[in-house]
């Protein structure tokens, strides 16, 4: 067999900067200072392999960006992205079999462990693709007839795949007690819930100042249109939406007639620190969220979310002393209904939930909170998840 290299990292792109990929990168790291002596010779750490790094959200030059090792399938086309990662994971086999253990995460990069012939397989779940699963019905009212029959199709062919391929691991790994629930629901799959790592160290409390922050990648499933539209009925609140994502130019007309909201795009790590540092708190009401890492950076920097009580959030976030936690109308189940009168009462519904909390969410009384979500913040520090991550992997 030869020198193993330790561990090997697979997640499936870096096409955003997301907590996933934050994730990825983390395990990367920490994993590469390990070192291994058998005898007289000396086994690396860990090296992490994605299908693509987009070079519009990630600086290629940065010396932990040209460690990483690609397969060379960038589109910036998504079907086409998906589809050349898929096949350059399940063609992986020489990459994969020179490690003894194997971190899989995402959806599409567990696929190579049918070329695996040797060690322990873990696969690190952020969620199972939520248009397979638990969201299907809200992605498929989205499309025109020919577009639900190419996802059905594409569902038949993939899904099979993705189910086979963890039952295979040796170990599944949930972020979040959620996520827990959605593998057992879905695909009677037991797994152990390690919450993500959140490099809460790089947030501070700096100040407060005249804004509200939104994170959140902008994505129909994250609601971020259901915050605007919440600050175009409060002209005099000001809104900073601080991401990207596909919904971005919509969004952005959506808010062209609201001078109070503005939008900066992906930041940067060190620009990210002082916008959220001195905001007022954070809105984040994204639709029966996984885990959601910007919450957690949020109470980090000392700063209380608004968010909706579903999902991670339930888990992170603690009703009047963390944030303020809005109540669902319906069962996330009704919420993808395609029942046009219960739909426009939901969207009227968060609107005017997002602006109550708002209202409540005074800068006073977000300082209030600030010690306690620094508190708070402390359970999710790199350190418990790699310990825990450590006693799980060294079992095995």
């Amino acid at each position: 067999m030869g020198t193993l290299l330790k561990k090997g990292i697979l997640y499936d792109y870096l096409q955003v900067q997301g907590g996933a990929e934050q994730v990825a990168l983390m395990l990367s790291e920490y994993y590469d200072g390990f070192q291994q002596t058998e005898g007289s010779q000396q086994a690396e750490g860990s090296q992490l392999l994605v299908s693509s790094i987009n070079p519009d959200n990630f600086d290629l030059s940065l010396p932990a960006i040209q460690k990483i090792q690609t397969l060379q399938s960038f589109s910036s086309i998504a079907p086409l992205r998906i589809l050349k990662t898929i096949h350059g994971f399940k063609q992986s086999q020489s990459y994969i079999n020179q490690f003894e253990q194997v971190i899989y995460s995402g959806f599409y990069a567990p696929l190579a462990i049918n070329q695996r012939s040797y060690g322990n397989n873990f696969y690190y779940c952020h969620t199972p693709p939520r248009y397979l699963y638990d969201l299907k019905d809200y992605y498929r009212q989205k499309l025109n007839v020919v577009g639900r029959f190419l996802l059905q199709s594409y569902s038949d062919w993939y899904q099979p795949q993705y189910e086979q391929s963890l039952q295979q691991m040796d170990k599944v790994i949930s972020n979040s007690i959620n996520v827990q629930k959605r593998l057992k629901h879905y695909l009677n799959i037991d797994s152990v819930v390690i919450n993500p790592p959140v490099n809460i160290d790089r947030f501070k409390w700096l100040g407060q100042g005249d804004y509200y922050l939104s994170l959140a990648r902008l994505e129909p499933y994250k609601q971020v249109d259901k915050i605007i539209e919440a600050f175009k009925q409060m002209p005099d609140k000001k809104l900073v939406i601080a991401s990207g994502g596909s919904d971005y130019e919509r969004l952005k007309q959506l808010a062209v007639s609201a001078p109070n909201i503005s939008f900066t795009g992906w930041y940067s790590e060190a620009e990210l620190v002082p916008l959220l540092g001195n905001a007022i708190a954070s809105v984040y009401i994204a639709k029966d969220e996984d885990f959601g890492l910007s919450p957690v950076e949020s109470q980090a920097a000392g700063k209380a979310v608004i968010g909706l009580a579903q999902g991670g959030l339930l888990e992170t976030v603690r009703h009047g002393e963390t944030g303020y936690l809005i109540e669902p109308q319906f069962e996330p189940e009704l919420i993808t209904k395609n029942l046009k009168k219960g739909k426009a009462i939901e969207e009227s519904y968060l609107i005017d939930a997002t602006i109550k909390a708002v209202e409540w969410m005074t800068s006073q009384r977000a300082l209030s909170l600030k010690n306690k979500c620094l508190e708070n913040a402390k359970n999710y520090h790199p350190r418990l998840f790699f310990e825990k991550m450590d006693v799980l992997l060294n079992n095995d």
